[in-house]
């Protein structure tokens, strides 16, 4: 933003043509850039993305040349290729270590200290290193996929609700919202119906032996969305509010 405000005002023909609130915000951004403060939190950002590049490297989750939107594709990986990864992150975890002992302020070692500690949380998680060897076949993974049914779920009661926070509406549905949505999962499907022809026929066996469907409500504990916030119940002025409120004209529009 900086540059492009100083190519622009270094391109006017004359100190008349600039609009006077260009020229202020030249000047705020000259001192934003020059605060000590904003220097030393740029570079802690700096240093995060850097250490957050390395880690996606060694577990080769770079974005692909060719592809439009590679967070949500999947591919393969051989078994070559898996141990690599495991010796990559393991070899990477190492360096991380190294690198926080020689450095002396304390946020940015704790930086690395966190990326330490996540790979040693996740790592046994990554692939299976007692089943992997040279028969192993080859893994078809990705970088987020297991979030995919729930980030449609959410891009869908968006476009219900209009609302980019979710949390109320969310907590408003039954646990069983997301058993639903796996229906759209064939995997899923499979294993646990083995046909959607037969779901019909699943529900019903289990309708025959399960408790009545107030008694499945009244655990739900499902939240009005309709009703008023706490907060704004709390309020002092609540009952005025509400006296002015009912005092203004009513608009049928």
């Amino acid at each position: 933003m900086h540059h492009a405000v100083k190519r622009i005002l270094e391109s006017s023909v004359s100190e008349s043509d600039i609009p006077q609130c260009l020229i202020y915000l030249s000047t705020q951004l000259e001192s934003y850039l020059s605060d000590p403060q904003i220097i030393k939190a740029s570079s802690l950002y700096e240093k995060a993305f850097s250490i957050f590049s390395d880690i996606r490297a060694s577990l080769r989750l770079r974005d692909g040349a060719n592809s439009s939107a590679p967070i949500y594709e999947s591919y393969e990986i051989s078994p070559l290729e898996q141990r690599e990864i495991l010796n990559n992150i393991s070899d990477l975890n190492g360096q991380l270590k190294i690198q926080m002992q020689s450095i002396a302020d304390e946020k940015e070692k704790k930086l690395y200290e966190i990326a330490s500690k996540h790979i040693e949380k996740y790592e046994p998680y990554l692939i299976n290193e007692s089943n992997l060897n040279d028969n192993s076949e080859k893994i078809t993974r990705t970088t987020n996929k297991l979030e995919q049914t729930w980030g449609s779920a959410k891009r869908t009661k968006r476009q219900i609700t209009g609302k980019k926070k979710l949390t109320r509406e969310f907590n408003a549905l039954p646990k069983e919202y997301m058993l639903v949505q796996n229906l759209k999962n064939p995997d899923y499907v499979a294993l646990v119906v083995g046909d959607i022809a037969k779901l019909p026929q699943k529900l019903a066996d289990v309708g025959s032996h399960a408790k009545s469907f107030s008694r499945w409500l009244k655990k739900q504990h499902i939240k009005n969305l309709s009703r008023i916030s706490k907060n704004t119940l709390r309020k002092d002025s609540f009952i005025e509010d509400l006296v002015e409120l009912s005092k203004q004209p009513f608009d049928a529009n």
